[in-house]
């Protein structure tokens, strides 16, 4: 970004014109923040506890999201068995509605026999259904025990931080 400070001056003709004044210095491009980093110096006294909360709650969060990434990958698994029922119903009935048209008695054995898989497949995925809402309660209650017990961990730190600065 360029700053200059601009005269209008007057010219023979009575019109303004605008001229940049030589001597204002372009102004240097704007720096991009950067995050600051810690310093290595360590924590002077009682302000040493404080870096152990801190320390507390980075590795309370990467608990947190190792327990968050463990609960999804079993959901995906479920889910997963879910999208290939649904997959495998939906090509089922294209081929059922395909065969339709065609009314030999070869197509009309097929389309019983895709019938009766689709059935069985839609008795499989209530069944996933059932299985994905049983893991997501189940994921809540290990969820609610991990969120208390990294709080009273954290609530600890605290504690012994807020003891040694009195």
């Amino acid at each position: 970004m360029k700053s200059a400070i601009l005269i209008l001056l007057i010219s023979g003709s009575g019109t303004f014109v605008a001229a940049e004044d030589p001597a204002v210095p372009a102004a240097a491009p704007m720096s991009v923040c950067t995050p600051q980093t810690e310093t290595a110096e360590p924590m002077q006294g009682c302000t040493e506890h404080l870096s152990r909360v801190g320390d507390g709650y980075e590795n309370a969060w990467k608990e947190w999201k190792a327990f968050a990434r463990s609960a999804s990958n079993r959901l995906k698994v479920v889910m997963e068995k879910e999208e290939g029922a649904k997959k495998k119903i939906q090509e089922n009935a294209a081929e059922i509605n395909t065969l339709k048209f065609k009314k030999s008695r070869a197509d009309k054995g097929r389309i019983k026999d895709l019938e009766k898989e689709n059935k069985s497949l839609w008795k499989t995925l209530k069944g996933i259904e059932g299985e994905k809402s049983r893991l997501c309660r189940e994921i809540s209650k290990e969820g609610a025990r991990k969120h208390g017990a990294l709080s009273d961990s954290l609530s600890a730190l605290w504690k012994e931080a807020r003891g040694a600065l009195r």
